[in-house]
């Protein structure tokens, strides 16, 4: 088994671009904020950002989905909804988003 500081020269080999500029080809599909993240078309470093996420931490929640925790995936929601509106592509907006607008367009 390789030491730790074998896989860290490895990494540092490796550019960043290779490791964390793949928008489609890592993550669990079934995961909801990697579902939010490939519809969004988005690579792991821009999601993290939009998040206000470290690029190690949202790997982490992208690893083990056990760690996600409510306001994670609200965040992604919220990135979800500004990206929807910035592209105007409504199909990108969250569900949850929609029920809130339907019941806000009531309101008015």
């Amino acid at each position: 088994m390789p030491s730790k500081k074998a896989k860290n020269a490895k990494n540092e080999a490796e550019s960043p671009a290779r490791r964390i500029g793949r928008p489609l080809s890592s993550g669990n599909p079934d995961h909801p904020i990697v579902t939010i993240r490939l519809k969004l078309g988005l690579t792991q470093l821009e999601m993290a950002a939009s998040m206000g996420l470290g690029m190690s931490a949202y790997q982490d929640l992208e690893a083990d989905a056990s760690k996600v925790r409510n306001r994670h995936h609200q965040q992604a929601e919220r990135v979800a909804f500004f990206t929807a509106a910035e592209r105007k592509d409504p199909a990108l907006i969250p569900d949850s988003y929609r029920r809130a607008m339907q019941q806000l367009k009531g309101l008015v």
